[in-house]
């Protein structure tokens, strides 16, 4: 099994904030449309956690699967 792709936590601020995560947004979106997004095999469903926004309780890794 090959080990899961991580990726970078980036949190930007400062003026260059809204570019960044407009970029974030359409790099997301390419790759979207590549690849399918699942849970690993074994690994419990998110649970919602109350924050200023929902994240999950634990981390969820996911496969990325070519479509």
């Amino acid at each position: 099994m090959r080990e899961p792709l991580r990726v970078a936590q980036l949190e930007p601020s400062g003026l260059g904030q809204h570019l960044a995560m407009t970029e974030m947004t359409v790099i997301a979106a390419m790759v979207l449309q590549r690849y399918t997004l699942s849970a690993r095999d074994g690994m419990a469903g998110p649970r919602p956690m109350l924050n200023v926004t929902l994240r999950p309780h634990a981390p969820l890794h996911l496969a990325l699967d070519r479509v």
